[in-house]
Order: C-alpha cells, then structure tokens, then sequence
C-alpha cells in the first residue's frame, strides 16, 4: 500500500499506471492492472495498492495473447486464493482510511479544546456556550476516537473535557436534567456564535479573498480524484466541464464555490466510509 494512504496518482499523475495490481508469470506481465480490481469491493481503494502477484504454479497456464489463464480448476483455485488475499488488502487501507480521518478529528477537536480551556481559566466565557461546546466534541470525539492511531491521547483527551464539563456544570442550574441543559446550552451557543459572526464577517471576507489570490483554483476534479475516487478517460472530460461550469458561476474565491467543494468532499469520504 502507499505510504501516503491514497491512491498512487493523488500526488504524483505519471504514477497512474502502476496503480493496481498484475499477474506475473515468469517475468510477463499477463493481463492488465485493471483485471484484478474485480476482487475490490470498494474500487476506489484498488489504487492505493501496487504491486505484482507472482504465479510460480506450473498448473496455471496463461493463454497465448497473454491477457488471461485458460480455463480450468487450476486457475479458479487461484482466483478464489487471490480473491481472498486482495479482500484482506481492502480492508487494511479502508482502517487506515478510517484511521487518516479519525486522526484529523481528534487533533481538531484538541485544539478547540485547549483553545476553549485557555479561555475558562482567563475567565472570559460564558458557561452555557462552553457547556454546549465542550459536549458536542466530546460526541465528536466518541465517534472517533476507538479508530483513531494514538488511542491513548484520544481516551486522554476525553477525560479531560469530561473533567471540564463536570466543573463547569457545578456553576449551572442543578435542577435541570442534563439533556435540557444541553439543549438550553446549544441554543446559547448557536445565538453567540451567530453575534460573532456577524461582527467579523466583513474582516474575514477581506482576509479570505487576499489569501485566495495566492491560493492555486481547487476544482471539482481534484477533490474527487484526492479523496481516492478513480475516473476512467470517460468520465474526467465531463467532471472537468463540470467543475470549469462552477468556477465561471460562482468564482473560485466565493465562499459558497469554496463551501460547495467542502460538501462534496466530505460526501465523498462519507460514502467511502460507507461501503
């Protein structure tokens, strides 16, 4: 598998045709690398394995154009014995696909939590819009954190905004039963966040644009192709189009462009996940 988790192509185009996998029968290559990703349920993980499966067998005879073995109890054998070897090769790059993503989550849900902490200790906040906050990454992070690589720092991690919670709790309504708190707490958030939001928007609008024009176009091909998606020949005239289509009517600087790639992308992982 890729050191990088990823399909072989994501970083590096002239790779694309070492992606997958090739019968090798003494030195020839027999068939193509696109023969064996029948066995993948999950065809966009095919690429982030390459490989060659070496058929030392004399038993297995491959045909004379040399794109597949003759019929036979021999070559069905191997089959099911490659079958079976490439499913447990799926399953490795789709837990550390899973891994990758829970990873990204535990790290972002640390730094809001130290942030968050930084600014109880200072004093600064409101109890509710900290008790919604903190809830919602310790939900986040439940979510994850079994498939994360350092369990260790994510079960940490969740002691501590459980040690956070409890504190904060003993300053609010003990009469309330913790779910409505939660509710109460959320709606609290949702109003200040929206307060400041609105207060910075203009600033932040400002800042985005000037970084974008130093920030190569994101378009609907890349994130396709960067989240382990393979397009065949077919298929990339027509998603380029697409994606050519949203830059003109949106602009790639506009935040819904921008928000629109986030989406998409994020539907992309979650059906991989999915599958």
């Amino acid at each position: 598998m890729t050191s990088t988790s990823e399909a072989i192509s994501s970083s590096r185009k002239d790779l694309a045709d070492f992606a997958g996998l090739v019968y090798k029968v003494k030195g020839f290559t027999i068939g193509d690398r696109y023969h064996l990703s029948t066995h993948f349920t999950r065809k966009q993980i095919y690429p982030w394995w390459t490989g060659e499966v070496y058929v030392i067998t004399t038993l297995v005879i491959p045909t004379s154009a040399r794109d597949e073995f003759e019929a036979g109890a021999a070559r069905d054998s191997l089959e099911t014995a490659v079958k079976n070897e490439l499913r447990r090769l799926q399953k490795i790059a789709l837990d550390a696909q899973a891994e990758r993503r829970a990873d990204k989550v535990v790290e972002k849900i640390k730094e809001g939590f130290l942030d968050r902490r930084d600014k109880i200790k200072s004093g600064d906040y409101d109890k509710y819009e900290a008790f919604a906050t903190l809830s919602s990454m310790k939900d986040e992070l439940d979510d994850h954190k079994n498939k994360a690589s350092d369990k260790q720092t994510a079960k940490k991690l969740g002691k501590d905004i459980d040690g956070l919670l409890e504190w904060i709790q003993k300053g609010l309504d003990k009469r309330i039963p913790v779910s409505t708190l939660r509710r109460v707490a959320t709606k609290s958030a949702l109003k200040e966040d929206s307060q400041e939001i609105s207060g910075a928007y203009e600033s932040l609008n400002a800042s985005l644009a000037k970084a974008q024009n130093n920030i190569a176009v994101i378009k609907l091909i890349d994130v396709i192709e960067r989240t382990g998606w393979t397009l065949d020949d077919n298929s990339k005239p027509l998603i380029a189009l697409i994606g050519d289509v949203l830059v003109s009517s949106l602009g790639s600087n506009n935040d819904t462009y921008n928000n629109l790639l986030e989406e998409i992308e994020t539907g992309l992982m979650d059906i991989m996940g999915a599958r």
